[in-house]
């Protein structure tokens, strides 16, 4: 959980952060459902902060593309 927080709050970190958060918290899932401990809930957080982090990062990138490719092709 604490990964996928730090993909949504602390700025480009995210993009590392973010696809280990989703990893590794599917990771504790499986294991929970495989020895019955608890914790659900927060791995669950941490996934989905994870794919926010890394759906936001995505978003980002592509509008600095856009964003360049329309300043390039505006010419002087």
């Amino acid at each position: 959980m604490v990964l996928g927080i730090v993909a949504l709050v602390i700025p480009f970190v995210g993009i590392v952060t973010g696809p280990l958060a989703i990893i590794f918290s599917t990771k504790a899932k499986k294991e929970m459902r495989f020895n019955g401990e608890g914790g659900n809930g927060l791995a669950t957080a941490g996934l989905v902060t994870g794919i926010l982090g890394c759906a936001g990062y995505a978003l980002f990138l592509l509008l600095m593309v856009v964003g360049a490719m329309g300043s390039t092709a505006g010419g002087v």
